[in-house]
Parts: structure tokens; sequence; C-alpha cells
């Protein structure tokens, strides 16, 4: 027995001393001395009033310089907090002075607040805002030989809301990314907000409906001959036939005839009291047709008045 006890303290004896001072080092560290300081890293809480945002950079924490018995203290939890009150703040820059009264802590811990870093913030606040923005997707570049025709999104508009200048500085708001790269024809499909800056918010939580008409590239191409329609027969029109300019697909272009087209003076192209104007019809197709768009008319027509009694004489000569 005496053999085992003595073999228990004299084999591995260096082993064991080493481990019983390690021990003693670490006890040392956890019950701490009442008179020792720390420096803990404590988070910054900022309240500031409801309809307002802090827009500056600012930490998110201080160093809190501690004297006392740190065996109390819970390790690895916020229980100390250093806490700055704005709530009756008003839009602009507040410098804010730290001292320990800012420090809230458990009153078991047994510590005391010695100094805490850094002593002074600045806050700047801005009066949360909201305004209405219109929506445009982002597109990406089509097919080589292909061109967009138009595009539309749904909803048109969104509400964004942030702080104020940033809200004013937003003319627009953007989707995320629309791929075009493989399209060929008319599409539509669903997308997100892109919105860069964290500060700001929008009223819509889910995608936004995209559609894009895109085909084959436009050129210009002319029509001529296309007959004149004027509304009031009491008006005549010269000349009687003009040419246009459109933006088409070739295959389109060549395919298109004068007939095709309606060119219209409307009824109140005169005024009552002249005797002629000069007016630009209004051209449109019979058919609608998404891709072509007219861009040019030639020549403009005039527009006279016809006299009393004129009616009756082409009558006659008619018979």
């Amino acid at each position: 027995m005496n053999e085992r006890i003595r073999d228990f303290f004299l084999k591995n004896w260096s082993l064991k001393l080493t481990a019983l001072g390690l021990s003693f080092f670490l006890w040392l560290i956890v019950r701490g001395d009442s008179g020792a300081e720390r420096v803990i890293t404590v988070p910054l809480h900022v309240t500031v009033p409801r309809n307002m945002e802090i827009t500056n950079d600012r930490p998110s924490s201080v160093d809190v310089t501690v004297r006392g018995t740190f065996n109390n203290m819970w390790f690895g939890q916020n229980v100390i907090t250093c806490n700055i009150d704005l709530q009756g703040a008003g839009e602009g820059s507040h410098p804010v002075t730290i001292s320990t009264e800012n420090i809230q802590m458990p009153r078991t811990t047994g510590v005391e607040v010695v100094a805490v870093r850094p002593a002074r913030v600045t806050i700047v606040l801005e009066r949360t805002t909201s305004k209405e923005v219109p929506v445009s997707p982002a597109l990406g570049e089509p097919p080589a030989g292909y061109e967009i025709y138009s595009w539309s999104v749904f909803p048109r508009t969104v509400v964004i809301t942030g702080p104020r200048t940033q809200v004013e500085r937003v003319g627009e708001v953007k989707t995320e990314r629309v791929p075009l790269e493989n399209a060929r024809e008319p599409f539509r499909t669903w997308v997100q907000l892109n919105i860069p800056d964290p500060d700001l918010h929008s009223n819509q939580p889910g995608p936004l409906e995209v559609g894009v008409d895109l085909g084959p590239r436009r050129t210009t191409h002319t029509v001529t001959q296309i007959p004149v329609v004027i509304e009031d027969e009491t008006l005549t029109v010269t000349p009687p036939r003009i040419s246009v300019t459109i933006l088409a697909p070739a295959v389109l272009a060549q395919a298109l005839k004068p007939e095709d087209f309606v060119a219209i003076v409307p009824a109140h192209a005169i005024e009552p009291s002249a005797e002629s104007a000069r007016i630009k019809p209004d051209v449109t197709l019979k058919e609608s047709r998404g891709q072509l768009v007219v861009i040019k008319t030639v020549p403009d027509v005039v527009v006279r008045r016809a006299k009393p009694g004129a009616d009756n004489r082409r009558r006659a000569t008619a018979k």
C-alpha cells in the first residue's frame, strides 16, 4: 500500500508538478484579482425616434475598461452593453460623449467601469421617407441580327422607403438582369428588384413580371402612293397621295402595299376661319404590327376649304 502511494507521488513527478502549476495558473486567471483591470469589447446600442434612421458609419462596439473580481462575470455573453439614447433628437449630426453612465451591466458582476473608448461618437440622423418611382428592366443584349422592339414591367412603379436624402436621389429602380442571349421571339419572365443601396427597401416583396418584345433587326423602308383620306367633304387635299418611311424587318417591309396603310386628315385640321392649312396626315396600318414603326411622312399635305357652290358645279360637270 505504501509503495502504491509512493509511486503515485514519485512516478512521473515532473509531469505531475507541471500539471499542478498550470492548473494553479489557470485558477488565478479565472478567479482574478479584485484590483485587476481588463478591457472588454461590448456592443453599442443607439435608440433613435421611430421616424428616424442612422445614415453614417459608426462603431458597433466600444472598449470598456473594468476593474473587479472577474470570476463572477458571464464571459461569452453580452451581459454588458453601451447605450445611447437619441429618442428626442431631430435630423442632423449629433456628437455624443460616452461615459461610464452609458454602460449598463448586471449589479451581480462585482466589477467597476473605469473608462470607455472611444469617448465620443457622431450619429447622423435623417427622417425616414417614402417615394413612388418607376421600374425598368435590366435587359441583356439580344442575339446577333435581333433587336428589342418594346418591353413592359408589372407593377410599373414601386414605393421605396429609407433615409430622406437617399430616397430623393432615386429616379427609378432596376430589376435583376434579364438575359436575352438565346431569345428569338417575345417572352415573359419574372425577376426580383435590384436595389443596391442596403438602406432602401420597397413595398414589392415578390418578383415582377417583365415582358420583352423582340425580333429580327429592323431597317428603314419607303412605301409610296399611299392615298390620303379627308374626313370633311367640304375640304380638299393636295397632293392626294404621300410616301411613308417605316422602320421594319426586311421580310415584313417587302410584303407591304400602299393599301395596307391609312393616311387620314382629321376634320378639325383646319380652323373654321382659315381658307387653307398645311397638315401632316395621321398614318397607321390597317392591321397593327408591333414591329413596324412609321417614322416619317412626305410631304405634308395642303388642305383647302371649298368655295360655296363648288360642290354643285362639280356635280353639274360630272353630269
